[in-house]
């Protein structure tokens, strides 16, 4: 699914964060240990938004393969269904 447009955007993105990141550390009023908590409590949420979206994802895949295979056993049942009507 990825094409030249969407494979080149996503390491664009990670350096963005990357680039994003450095500033904001550079740039912010905190002290050190503050601005480590932040990033600590950031990194965790980033994480856990992750692990959802990996569960959603692993909920798609599996749905569609129970889909596929149900219209796959479907069809395989129709061809059999047509082979017995045709040699009766």
């Amino acid at each position: 699914m990825l094409n030249g447009r969407n494979s080149f955007s996503v390491p664009c993105f990670l350096a963005g964060i990357g680039v994003g990141g450095t500033l904001a550390l550079l740039l912010a009023p905190k002290s050190g240990k503050e601005s480590q908590e932040w990033i600590t409590e950031r990194t965790r949420e980033g994480v856990s938004q992750m692990k959802a979206k990996g569960r959603d994802l692993r909920r798609q895949a599996h749905d569609l393969i129970d889909r596929g295979t149900r219209r796959a056993a479907e069809a395989v049942q129709a061809g059999k269904d047509a082979y017995r009507e045709a040699t009766e």
